[in-house]
């Protein structure tokens, strides 16, 4: 099964291993960089390529 493009609190709680509030605090953060760029942003949800980079954790 294809990805998500958006990655959601429960994927990040797994990949961090960390709380809810704290996942959804992750999220907030990356979507407000995002905003802070001029790209629109989903509530809740942020873009799987540009967490993954953030925490460090993409293959590139």
């Amino acid at each position: 099964m294809k990805e998500s493009y958006y990655i959601t609190h429960e994927e990040v709680m797994a990949i961090t291993g960390k709380k809810q509030s704290t996942a959804y605090g992750l999220i907030r953060e990356c979507n407000k960089e995002l905003k802070a760029k001029g790209y629109r942003v989903v509530q809740g949800k942020t873009p799987r390529k540009y967490f993954m980079k953030r925490m460090g954790l993409a293959d590139e």
